[in-house]
């Protein structure tokens, strides 16, 4: 789950990471297969071979946290489990909103609506 995380957070920053510290955490190689320059987070929206590249990555996270979910739901302590399972609902939460968003456009993050959901969600499961 915590790689999960790193790479949601990449794609969450990867226009200001970019901008303000000259960095990329993408592989290259998902650039080199989506025929994506870097020069894309110069942009003000993205372009269809970006919106491929983010959604390809979201769905390798989604793979992982649902291993991670099988994982999750063994840890004994009750608070422990109930912390982790609703932070595995945000992190899934924010693939949906990646995937749906263009993250050059728009700083992609989780409304309260959203927390509050994910909350709910991680309790009762």
């Amino acid at each position: 789950m915590c790689t999960s995380l790193q790479i949601i957070n990449h794609l969450q920053d990867c226009k200001k990471d970019f901008q303000e510290l000259k960095r990329i955490y993408i592989p290259k190689s998902f650039f080199k297969k989506h025929s994506v320059d870097k020069e894309i987070f110069k942009f003000k929206d993205s372009n269809s071979n970006f919106f491929d590249l983010v959604y390809e990555m979201t769905e390798k996270v989604k793979i992982m946290l649902v291993k991670s979910d099988e994982g999750l739901r063994m840890i004994k302590p009750w608070s422990l489990r109930k912390e982790t399972l609703i932070i595995l609902n945000i992190a899934k939460r924010l693939c949906y909103l990646l995937k749906n968003n263009d993250v050059l456009r728009k700083n992609v993050k989780l409304s309260r609506i959203d927390l509050i959901f994910c909350f709910i969600k991680g309790i009762i499961n």
